[in-house]
């Protein structure tokens, strides 16, 4: 959503980034499969620990 007056963020392009995800208790484990999922869409290579 684009509200007036306020300039939309760019978000730049994580094709080819590495990243390091920390997963510590359950409702964190419970949502890492879609944010990992959305990484590796995106271009990421994505390691759990």
């Amino acid at each position: 959503m684009i509200l007036p007056g306020i300039p939309p963020v760019v978000v730049e392009p994580i094709l080819h980034r590495r990243v390091l995800l920390g997963v510590t208790g359950s409702i964190a484990a419970y949502k890492t499969a879609w944010l990992v999922r959305d990484l590796v869409k995106a271009g990421a290579e994505v390691q759990v620990v």
